[in-house]
């Protein structure tokens, strides 16, 4: 009987054991199943993903910047005139600028071994939004010499006093005029300006006003419009007002087509006994394949011998430089206008003309009004401008760049030194360049415009020691 009981306790002791060991070798093979796919995340976790991450944190992909076109520190004149205007330019960095800040976003990053050259490459694309648009001094001794109409110091036919006096207006009627400036469309504001413009003209002069973009159809059809809507004729204001409600911004920018247009419509009014002045009025550039640039160069060579001068209206600093090449090719002035105001006043330079052309028409004493003293202020006025640009332009980079690198991870400390410290070097070159340049105009103001031009011309390619 004990023997029985000793052996069954005995049994169920084995089985227990027996269970125990079979229980724990299947949570063991359970923990295993379980077990390694966790592994495997956790491998692919530690390897993978933390390197995908690191490669788009420290990306250097440049391959979506402009390559540098125009020195970043000029020597010359010439390269500062020709470095491209920024599409912020004459703008302060401001963080609440959402557009800007969009741009900012895309840039890619850069890290503490990025090379010399990527720093600068990024450094020149900073500028494509910020880079002002510097003064030319030529144009500014061009507009001079067009003030002085009727002096006896006059060099240039076209100012000298003739018989008749002639003004055209070509007037952008395309469709980027209706944007909106000082919370009125771009072309009433134009309009506007232009009526005052020439209801001050002497009653003598002739006036005309041709327009392109009018005609928005198609692209065909509106690359061959540019229309001349008031024939070259003294003013009339009922006329002139009931033209200018007839047409409104719709299409395309044929520049070309339009100056080559007028050029046939003065071809029987020779410079010999006529002033012929054309004015430009646009907010952009050629937008149908044509190049104004040549037919400019062609218009102001011709018998006419006309005076172009073009405004850009509100034009982005960007895009101003196929407008400048425009007047520049036709001897002409080119200025920038960003409010009536500022067309107003532009504008009202020919008025000067006219009137002395009616002072001697109607036999009174020609008077000559724009001194070497209003020169000289003027000279003074501009270089406080190219002052001005260049501490903004300057002001701009070093905001950028502390935004970039105290609100993204795209700037390294190393690297914003070294941007900062090009820029530094930048802004000294620009600043010892137009310093040079306008005390040299203030010493020789008393020369002639040709002696004035050359001057310009001499300083232009000339090395500038920027220590």
């Amino acid at each position: 009987m004990l023997h029985s009981v000793g052996f069954k306790l005995k049994a169920l002791f084995l089985s227990t054991l027996l269970i125990i060991f079979l229980v724990g070798c299947n949570q063991e093979n359970s923990e295993k199943i379980h077990n390694e796919p966790e592994s495997l995340v956790e491998r692919e976790l530690d390897i993978e993903e933390p390197r995908q991450v690191n490669e788009i944190k420290n990306q250097k992909d440049l391959s979506s910047f402009v390559e540098i076109g125009s020195p970043i520190i000029p020597t010359t004149l010439e390269e500062v005139l020709d470095f491209p205007g920024g599409s912020f330019s004459g703008e302060r960095f401001d963080k609440n600028n959402e557009p800007l800040i969009k741009e900012l976003k895309q840039l890619p990053t850069l890290d503490e071994n990025s090379s010399d050259e990527e720093v600068e490459q990024y450094l020149y694309n900073l500028l494509l939004l910020y880079a002002e648009d510097y003064p030319d001094p030529t144009a500014l001794v061009n507009r001079w010499e067009q003030l002085s109409f009727g002096s006896p110091e006059v060099e240039d036919p076209r100012y000298e006093v003739k018989e008749n006096f002639n003004v055209e207006i070509i007037l952008d009627s395309s469709g980027s005029m209706k944007e909106e400036i000082d919370g009125r469309q771009k072309l009433d504001v134009a309009k506007e300006a232009i009526k005052e413009f020439m209801k001050q003209l002497p009653e003598e002069a002739n006036v005309a006003l041709r327009v392109y973009g009018h005609i928005g159809e198609s692209e065909e059809v509106s690359c061959k419009r540019a229309d001349r809507v008031y024939d070259l004729q003294p003013y009339h204001e009922a006329d002139f007002t009931e033209t200018l409600e007839e047409f409104y911004p719709n299409g395309w920018t044929p520049i070309a087509y339009a100056l080559e247009q007028t050029k046939k419509d003065f071809a029987e009014l020779k410079g010999e006994n006529n002033t012929n002045v054309i004015y430009l009025v646009s907010d952009g550039i050629e937008t149908c394949n044509g190049d104004p640039v040549q037919v400019a160069k062609e218009l102001g060579e011709s018998e006419i011998t006309p005076i172009v001068n073009v405004i850009g209206f509100d034009v982005p600093s960007d895009e101003q430089q196929q407008l400048k090449d425009m007047a520049k090719a036709a001897k002409g002035v080119y200025a920038s206008a960003k409010s009536q105001e500022q067309l107003k006043e532009e504008l009202n330079r020919t008025n000067e003309m006219a009137l002395k052309w009616s002072e001697w028409r109607n036999k009174s004493q020609l008077s000559i009004t724009h001194t070497k003293n209003i020169q000289s202020l003027e000279l003074h006025d501009e270089y406080n401008l190219w002052k001005k640009k260049k501490t903004l332009e300057a002001q701009n980079i070093f905001f950028t760049v502390t935004y970039l690198s105290q609100n993204t991870d795209k700037l390294p400390s190393e690297v914003q030194k070294k941007l900062k410290r090009i820029m530094d070097e930048r802004e000294r070159a620009i600043e010892v360049i137009g310093e040079k340049v306008y005390k040299k105009l203030q010493e020789d103001n008393e020369k002639s415009f040709s002696q004035l031009r050359e001057e310009i011309d001499n300083l232009f390619n000339a090395n500038v020691e920027n220590n």
